[in-house]
């Protein structure tokens, strides 16, 4: 009895690292700094596979909170925007509230 209850724990436990793993990942990504002591700001950056900075903003005035599903797929849509202008050679994106 102790047997079958290991090998059906174990088979869960393999079937779910399994799937874990079927998520791609493309290397680029973003990281968002929120800033609330003194003042209330957000800080976005964009980072490409080999973990360099490609862009950093610095949004005043606003946290992002990426727990809420349309920020996150907000900031998805501005990486790939700034990955698809990048990539054709185009003038870097530059806000006026970058760093």
């Amino acid at each position: 009895m102790k047997k079958t209850i290991f090998i059906a724990v174990l088979a869960m436990i393999t079937s779910t690292a399994g799937m874990g793993q079927h998520a791609a990942m493309s290397g680029e990504y973003w990281v968002v700094e929120n800033h609330t002591r003194d003042s209330v700001y957000s800080i976005v950056r964009f980072y490409d596979a080999n973990n360099a900075l490609m862009h950093e903003v610095k949004i005043d005035n606003l946290t992002v909170d990426i727990r809420q599903k349309k920020q996150r797929k907000h900031l998805d849509q501005l990486l790939n925007d700034y990955k698809t202008r990048t990539s054709r050679g185009l003038k870097k994106i530059r806000s006026k509230t970058s760093v």
